[in-house]
């Protein structure tokens, strides 16, 4: 268990824990103003879960309205969590916000997002699914789906017509961010 009154959490902190662990908290949107060491807590992870209040989180969205920023990668690091859709409170993403969600599917970014450190999703192996909302106004470039091979569709700012590639104009130059799955041809 997480205790509310936490407000950073160190370098190698859960480094000793089971491979497999459980983090359950009590106040979701506090989670996400807790500090972590910038490196590796060892605090999520591809076979760990989290829990709200005794409840599997499973989904990520109106739940964290009012969160202004996503700042660890390892806040949203649990197997459990199948989608995520960041409100339109939301408006700066660290990098690789989303890191190694292993049972991800569905990503929406709000039209709030407005700054993201080049990579959004990393190591994402079933994320299938990635809407951005039209008016969200970063324009960062980068790895923004880096090894997230399974992507079969993209829609909103940035997609292609047939939902196939993002695409990112600057200027007179387009500049190809990522491709779905299968769609190298």
């Amino acid at each position: 268990h997480i205790p509310e009154v936490l407000n950073y959490v160190g370098e190698q902190a859960f480094m000793a824990g089971p491979s497999s662990r459980n983090i359950h908290i009590s106040n979701l949107k506090k989670w996400f103003d807790i500090e972590l060491y910038i490196g590796n807590t060892y605090l999520g992870g591809a076979n760990h879960n989290l829990y709200l209040n005794g409840s599997l989180v499973e989904e990520i969205g109106d739940n964290i309205d009012g969160v202004t920023e996503i700042k660890n990668s390892e806040s949203l690091e649990f197997a459990s969590i199948k989608s995520i859709k960041f409100p339109d409170s939301i408006t700066k993403l660290c990098r690789s916000a989303v890191n190694e969600c292993s049972n991800l599917e569905t990503l929406i970014l709000g039209k709030g997002i407005s700054t993201i450190n080049t990579t959004i999703a990393y190591k994402c192996p079933k994320l299938k699914y990635v809407y951005i909302d039209e008016e969200s106004t970063f324009t960062t470039l980068g790895e923004w789906f880096k090894d997230c091979f399974a992507i079969e569709r993209f829609e909103g700012r940035f997609a292609t017509e047939d939902g196939r590639a993002l695409v990112y104009q600057f200027g007179a130059h387009n500049y190809f961010i990522t491709y779905a799955k299968g769609n190298l041809n």
